[in-house]
C-alpha cells in the first residue's frame, strides 16, 4: 500500500491475523452504528452508476440496515475500494450479495475474535498463583487445628461436609491456593527423616551358605 492509499480514509488497511487479534478488543459490538452504516452504504452506492438501482433511496435504506447488523470492521472490509465489493462486482450488488459478502468476512472476524478469547483465557490460566499471606495461613491452620481436635475428641465427630465450589472462579482460587502450597509442603516433609518401623528396621546379615557345614 502506497502513501496515497494510506492517507485515504476510504481505504481499509488490511491486517494480518496476528495484528487483528491484538486490536480486536477495540471492536465494542457485533453491530455497526447506523450512522456509520449509512455513510458506508452511500460510499458503496457512489462507486456505481446511479441508474443501476431502480430506487436509490430504497437501496440505501436496505443496504444501511444490512450493514448495520455486522461489526464495523466487517463493514469496512466489505465496502473497501481495493479489496471489497467495489473491486469484485462490476455492477451494483444486491442486498443479498452484500449480505453474502458480510458473511464471508465474518469467517475472518470470528477467527480473530476466537483467537483473542483463547489468548486471554491462556493468560489467565498461566498467571502465577497469588502468594499465601500470613493471614491466610493462620486461617487455614486454625481450621485444621479445630478439625484435629474434634477428630481426637471422644465420641463420634460430626460429619465433615465438603461442599463443591459455588462457581468456577471459586474452584480456580482453591486450586491456585493448594498449588502454591505444593512446593512448600514438599520442602517441609523432605527435611524430616522418615520414621522406620520395626518391620523395616535393619536386620543382621544372614549366615552365608556353607558356613554351618564348615563348623
Amino acid at each position: 500500500m502506497d502513501n496515497k492509499d494510506r492517507d485515504n480514509p476510504n481505504v481499509v488497511r488490511f491486517q494480518t491475523l496476528r495484528q487483528a487479534s491484538s486490536n480486536v478488543s477495540t471492536v465494542s459490538s457485533h453491530t455497526t452504528d447506523p450512522r456509520i452504516a449509512a455513510r458506508k452504504a452511500a460510499q458503496l452506492f457512489g462507486y456505481y452508476p446511479r441508474n443501476d438501482a431502480n430506487d436509490p433511496e430504497l437501496f440505501l435504506t436496505g443496504a444501511t440496515t444490512m450493514l448495520a447488523s455486522y461489526p464495523e470492521i466487517v463493514v469496512d472490509r466489505v465496502c473497501d475500494l481495493l479489496r471489497g465489493l467495489p473491486a469484485k462486482s462490476k455492477f451494483l450488488p444486491s442486498i443479498a450479495e452484500i449480505r453474502a459478502a458480510c458473511e464471508l468476512e465474518m469467517v475472518w472476524f470470528d477467527t480473530v475474535e476466537r483467537r483473542e478469547r483463547e489468548r486471554r483465557h491462556t493468560a489467565e490460566v498461566l498467571a502465577p498463583a497469588p502468594l499465601a499471606t500470613a493471614e491466610s495461613r493462620a486461617r487455614v491452620a486454625a481450621v485444621a487445628a479445630d478439625l484435629i481436635a474434634e477428630l481426637n475428641a471422644k465420641g463420634k465427630p460430626r460429619k465433615m461436609d465438603f461442599r463443591p465450589p459455588r462457581s468456577p472462579a471459586e474452584a480456580e482460587a482453591a486450586r491456585r491456593h493448594f498449588d502454591a502450597r505444593v512446593t512448600e509442603l514438599a520442602t517441609e516433609y523432605a527435611a524430616k527423616a522418615p520414621k522406620i518401623g520395626p518391620g523395616l528396621a535393619k536386620q543382621p546379615d544372614p549366615t552365608p551358605l556353607g558356613a554351618e557345614s564348615a563348623t
